[in-house]
């Protein structure tokens, strides 16, 4: 009996009160407990049900994500318009989302939980007027300006369109022409593919001349003429060839993926590997590109392309069943991989994205004989077959209505969860909708952050601000030191104030070199701290060192900067500053006294992001001035 209050008390309350909308059930136990059901079943009752409601409380890979939307589902309808969510992207923690219909695009942006960002545009919309709309896509710049890239015929045939958005919606006026731009090919054109990678903009598709077609646009809104024949590229693969999926490698080159007729009737996995100059790579399979035969399957295309930790490649396409192959940098089919480097699944029409260790997911629908189609995702291992810890043997079917419905895109997020996009048809009023649904992933591990400062000495302080964009349950601030004798350093939580009744959990001691600081329930926005030396402290505190731990996501921008002092004259240089991130910064600041003699570098990129900053000067840098940090 002991047993079982015990876990009601730890783990069922617990479960009830963190998420009551995932334990209804739950709180039959506490009927049982107060002693509602009587008689000599009462104790099998509790064992049965405290069993069955921890079984109910853990969420497991592939399960609706109930924080989000309703039951994990969020459904939106544009008055009689008919239309399904073609493309999305993340920016600054919320969710950008694109469709449209005949000669309207349409942009929502949404909270993190799935409600419209009324901040957004107008009440959360957006729109752009085009012509003879067929498909877009939108990706987010590092300033986070929207690229919105559509197929428009305001010319006398279609040509790929490009317009740029302002961050919280409108036309971009530096962009293009007052907003947005064309690029004409000659003949009819047709938009597939749209990547980014520093201020170049490619822009990807085919022309009806069955020739796969690049463009590359500068971040004014005007074609590179340093790519290609004047911004653009044109290559003839053979009868059929297309263009339906494109990403930017490294060291700028471009991956293309397509289709190609190398026999009659039979389509085959097309990649081609350009260089930043929009030339052929001869290194790259048989002159620049890879042509890949499915045996089992005729008419095989890339639908989606990604680009693995290790530097391989991840292709997914249609055909009579959903096509994977991997292969390694060069080219080369990876036979780690599935079966020679290939292998199947589920979903048709395919979109990819990577999970934490390699695993992958992939969106889109299976066909059913009574309803047309369902949406569906999957999630696959690093070696290709199906996960079968998620979902039902690695598969997940959504229904919105159980009509017609499909996936057009998916995304891991930063905190592991999955979300997914597209349409579903509403029976009742006859039109297609957008359809978003999150689930369960993978818990994610987030690294640390590393900030070194240098020295503090007893006129120093310093402001470490944190900005996050969701709550965190929990942040681990560790402050080490290498120190004289008597120095001691304090940290002070300033914004916000913990909640009524809740203690922080600082650990420190006279002369320790460490301070151990867990922050509790830390709301959405800045958590706001400050550094200094205790009263009565005699020496500086050297090579100071801030780890930034244990959070569910990750901050959003990391702030750290001397609220008073000056450089001193100590004659013990050169001195070192580093920032070690988990991942790399969309944007980083960093100021220095004057005077200082400085060498920046970034020493590491993969994996991680390292930076230092060397003084060699004869004076140590007492403070690096500031250090601002923007991450994904």
């Amino acid at each position: 009996m002991r047993l079982l209050q015990t876990i009601y008390d730890q783990v069922i309350t617990e479960k009830i009160e963190t998420a009551p909308e995932k334990c209804q059930k739950l709180n039959l136990c506490k009927s049982i407990m107060k002693g509602n059901v009587m008689g000599s079943y009462k104790y099998a009752f509790m064992l049965a049900w405290a069993f069955i409601c921890l079984a109910l409380a853990v969420a497991k890979p592939g399960d609706l994500d109930l924080s989000f939307g309703t039951g994990g589902k969020v459904i939106t309808e544009f008055g009689t318009e008919s239309l399904g969510a073609d493309s999305m992207a993340i920016q600054d923690g919320k969710i950008l989302v694109a469709g449209a219909i005949e000669t309207k695009i349409y942009l929502v942006r949404y909270h993190s939980n799935g409600t419209i960002d009324q901040t957004f545009a107008t009440n959360g919309i957006d729109t752009i007027e085009v012509s003879n709309y067929t498909f877009c896509q939108i990706a987010i710049q590092s300033d986070q300006k929207i690229l919105v890239a559509y197929n428009d015929d305001t010319s006398s045939r279609l040509q790929f369109g490009l317009a740029r958005r302002l961050m919280n919606g409108g036309a971009d006026p530096e962009f293009g022409t007052l907003g947005s731009m064309t690029v004409d090919f000659g003949v009819t054109a047709f938009f597939n593919a749209l990547a980014v990678s520093g201020d170049r903009i490619f822009l990807g598709g085919i022309s009806v001349s069955d020739r796969v077609i690049i463009a590359c646009v500068k971040s004014n809104g005007y074609l590179d003429s340093s790519f290609g024949n004047g911004g653009k590229v044109s290559s003839n693969f053979g009868p059929q060839s297309s263009l339906h999926a494109m990403t930017v490698l490294p060291d700028g080159a471009i991956l293309a993926a397509g289709t190609c007729l190398p026999a009659p009737y039979v389509h085959d996995f097309l990649l081609a590997r350009y260089n930043s100059a929009g030339q052929l790579d001869t290194s790259f399979g048989n002159g620049g590109i890879v042509i890949t035969d499915f045996e089992q399957d005729n008419q095989s295309f890339v639908n989606a392309l990604m680009l693995l930790a290790n530097g391989g490649i991840l292709a997914a396409g249609n055909g009579t069943k959903t096509a994977l192959a991997q292969y390694d940098s060069a080219g080369n089919l990876d036979n780690s991989f599935g079966v020679g480097g290939k292998a199947y699944s589920i979903a048709a029409w395919p979109s990819l994205a990577l999970e934490e260790g390699g695993k992958f997911i992939l969106g889109g629908f299976e066909y059913s004989p009574s309803d047309n189609y369902i949406f569906t995702i999957a999630c696959h291992c690093a070696n290709g077959g199906l996960d079968s810890g998620f979902g039902t043997n690695g598969i997940v079917q959504t229904r919105f209505f159980g009509a017609s419905e499909q996936c057009n895109d998916v995304a891991v997020l930063p905190n592991g969860k999955i979300l997914a996009i597209g349409r579903a048809y509403n029976p009742s009023t006859g039109r297609n909708v957008w359809a978003m649904a999150q689930y369960e992933g993978e818990s994610v591990a987030v690294d640390d952050c590393t900030i070194q400062i240098g020295t503090l000495d007893p006129t120093h302080q310093y402001v470490i601000d944190l900005e996050f964009a969701s709550a965190q349950s929990q942040v681990h601030v560790e402050v080490q030191w290498l120190y004289l004798e008597n120095s001691r350093l304090r940290l002070d939580r300033i914004m916000p104030a913990p909640p009524r009744g809740e203690e922080e959990s600082v650990e420190t001691s006279r002369g320790a070199k460490v301070i151990d600081a867990i922050y509790k329930n830390v709301p959405a926005g800045r958590l706001y701290l400050m550094l200094s030396h205790q009263s009565g402290t005699l020496a500086t505190a050297r090579d100071v060192t801030i780890t930034i731990s244990q959070y569910t996501t990750l901050p959003k921008r990391i702030r750290v900067m001397p609220w008073f002092g000056k450089p001193a004259d100590v004659s013990s240089g050169p001195f070192t500053h580093k920032v070690i991130l988990p991942v790399s910064p969309t944007n980083f600041l960093s100021e220095y006294p004057t005077g200082a003699k400085i060498t920046e570098e970034i020493i590491e990129m993969t994996g991680r992001w390292e930076w230092q900053v060397q003084d060699s000067s004869t004076s140590v840098l007492e403070y690096a001035g500031l250090l601002d940090v923007t991450l994904p």
